[in-house]
């Protein structure tokens, strides 16, 4: 196991790329003090299969990724968006992808529809 992880991790710092920074659409501001870090950690909670160091949970609970997601403005998905993948080292859409798939896929693509 340690060296799998071991190996998950030298694969993740030899293949780091620079994050994809999406600027803010225009006219459109985040609210005085939000911060997309509390997003991204109830985001990861819920797909807990993307986090390599916690291999004992497979399943996703897309009803936290709507409940996070659906009151957020443009401004604000796009600045989930940026932090994820400063994060993570991928796009969330790419997460999304990997980790769900039918309506529940379509779903979560379609916040981000039209912003990236």
């Amino acid at each position: 196991m340690l060296v799998l992880l071991g190996m998950v991790l030298i694969y993740r710092i030899v293949n780091k790329r620079s994050p994809v920074t999406l600027p803010l659409p225009d006219g459109v501001d985040l609210p005085s003090g939000w911060s997309a870090v509390p997003v991204v950690v109830k985001l990861r909670a819920a797909m807990p299969n993307v986090s390599w160091y916690n291999p004992s949970t497979y399943a996703d609970d897309e009803t936290q990724i709507w409940n996070a997601l659906d009151p957020l403005n443009d401004a604000q998905l796009i600045a989930v968006f940026n932090e994820w993948d400063n994060r993570e080292g991928e796009p969330l859409t790419e997460t999304f992808q990997s980790n769900l798939s039918g309506e529940d896929l379509n779903r979560a693509l379609s916040y981000f529809n039209g912003l990236i």
